[in-house]
């Protein structure tokens, strides 16, 4: 009887342990979760393109893969960016999915985006973490990889998805841990030109808005074939499949919906007549909103072969900016240039510049808001 009662005692102090480590253990994978969370990198938007670099003629279908993540400035700086990611390459018509990894590449003076004057960068968020409310400041964090495709198709898809960015907006349907997601898509035609690239988006669409004045958000729309390219008004990317269920319904490309009063043709309030509008050559955005604070822009650019008209492929852009309250006051902009290269100031102290034709003309001109805050 006393063997059995030790060999119990035993069972039980060994479950207790295993009971207690277990408990331990999941405890510890939940506060590094947390602490993971708490401590993610802030994502503000994604682009995606893929350029030819074959050098061997119709069979060699070698490409380079450019994926671009922003972030912004603030306490949490790139935690959370990887040296290297994963996105998925597909065609359904071939029932083809593949990965394809993508190496972070060095961080350079021209990756860090600010819309100050570049004599007031250093105002901004990624100089002094004070002014992240105030002047945000964003980094472009690219990915790149090469990749050899099978085939030539014209679905050829390049989609990646990042979870946990933690931007948050007032524009889309956000639905449990939809804020915490971004997403950036490419569809892709090598089957009519086996050398094609992918169109792009070449500006820093980064800007500081200010309600009730006149805006405008740069894309800088071109495509490297000369192809014709269009700049349409697009969803944000990003909506999660959440227990089982889309939430909300989201698209094929996780596309979300907009909030009540919103739509992809309208995805700010705004002030007639200025309403919202998108050049479709240049991608340009422009419009006065009332609104004030984050919302979601998203941006699709098309290209269309030059010959033929055919749809060769598109990729999104999607971005979250801020919207801060215009403080008044006219702005005050300076009478005359300075720092004039090109031309000669006749006579010395006006504004009257003579240049010769073909000469590239530059010169400043001071522009100081006038309330403080603007």
């Amino acid at each position: 009887m006393t063997l059995f009662r030790n060999m119990f005692c035993d069972q039980n102090v060994a479950f207790f342990r295993v009971k207690f480590i277990w408990r331990y253990i999941t405890a510890l994978f939940v506060l590094l979760m947390s602490m993971s969370a708490a401590r993610a990198v802030t994502v503000t938007g994604a682009d995606i393109r893929v350029d030819y670099i074959g050098t061997a003629g119709p069979t060699d279908l070698t490409y380079r893969v450019f994926v671009t993540i922003y972030t912004q400035c603030d306490a949490s700086g790139t935690i959370g960016l990887k040296p290297n990611i994963e996105i998925d390459v597909s065609s359904a018509k071939y029932g083809i999915n593949m990965k394809l990894p993508l190496d972070r590449m060095q961080l350079t003076g021209q990756d860090t985006l600010s819309p100050l004057c570049p004599s007031s960068t250093i105002k901004s968020s990624c100089f002094d973490i004070n002014n992240v409310n105030a002047w945000p400041g964003y980094i472009r964090n690219t990915y790149t990889g090469v990749i050899s495709l099978p085939v030539q198709t014209d679905d050829w898809v390049f989609y990646y998805w990042h979870p946990g960015n933690g931007r948050w907006t007032t524009s889309v349907n956000l639905c449990d841990y939809w804020v915490m997601h971004v997403a950036a898509v490419c569809e892709f035609n090598n089957l009519e030109r086996y050398d094609n690239s992918s169109p792009r988006f070449n500006a820093n669409p980064f800007t500081y808005i200010k309600s009730g004045m006149p805006q405008q958000i740069y894309n800088g729309a071109t495509d490297p074939d000369l192809d014709s390219i269009v700049v349409t008004p697009y969803y944000s990317l990003g909506c999660l499949s959440f227990n089982g269920a889309n939430c909300p319904t989201c698209g094929i490309y996780s596309e979300v919906t907009y909030a009540a009063g919103l739509d992809v043709n309208n995805p700010i309030p705004t002030n007639p007549p200025n309403t919202y509008h998108v050049d479709p050559a240049t991608g340009t955005a422009s419009f006065t909103t009332m609104g004030n604070t984050n919302f979601a822009f998203g941006y699709k650019l098309s290209e269309y072969d030059r010959r033929t008209g055919k749809l060769m492929g598109f990729i999104v852009r999607d971005i979250a900016l801020p919207i801060r309250a215009y403080m008044g006051g006219d702005f005050r902009m300076d009478s005359l240039p300075s720092n004039v290269n090109g031309a000669v100031v006749i006579p010395s102290g006006t504004n009257n510049l003579v240049v010769c034709p073909g000469t590239p003309v530059t010169f400043d001109m001071g522009v100081q808001p006038g309330a403080v805050g603007n």
